[in-house]
C-alpha cells in the first residue's frame, strides 16, 4: 500500500507454512515488472463512486486501489467489498472518471477467498 492505496499491480506473494508459519516461498516478480511512480489524484468523490453501484448491493467496506487491465493497462478505482443476495463481490468504480471497471466474485472455499 502507498497512502492508503492497495496497488495490486505491485503484489508480492508468499507462501506461509500453516505449521511453523515459516515463509516458505517468495514471489517479487509483479513489484519488479510493474512498480513505478503513478497519479493517485481522484478526481470524483468516495460518495459519487458509491452512486454507481446498484442499489440492491449492501457495501461492507471500501478502499481505493490500483488494479490491472487488459493490455498492460492499470486503473486507480475504489474497491467495493459488497453483497448481493447471498454473494459477496469485488467492484472497482475507476476514482478519476467514474467508470465501472471491473467486478469479481468472491468465491469462499475451505482454503480462503478467490476471485472469478
Amino acid at each position: 500500500e502507498v497512502d492508503k492505496v492497495r496497488i495490486y499491480p505491485d503484489k508480492i506473494r508468499l507462501t506461509v507454512g500453516r505449521d511453523n508459519g515459516q515463509i516458505l516461498a517468495y514471489d517479487s516478480t509483479p513489484y519488479w515488472a510493474f512498480h513505478h511512480d503513478r497519479d493517485l489524484t481522484n478526481k470524483i468523490a468516495l460518495a459519487e463512486a458509491r452512486q454507481k453501484l446498484r442499489s440492491d448491493m449492501q457495501i461492507k467496506e471500501n478502499r481505493l486501489a490500483v488494479i490491472s487491465l487488459p493490455g498492460w493497462q492499470e486503473a486507480f478505482c475504489y474497491e467495493f467489498r459488497v453483497k448481493k443476495d447471498d454473494e459477496e463481490f469485488l467492484v472497482y468504480i475507476n476514482a478519476q472518471n467514474g467508470v465501472e471497471e471491473k467486478i469479481q466474485r468472491i468465491i469462499m472455499s475451505p482454503r480462503g477467498e478467490y476471485l472469478q
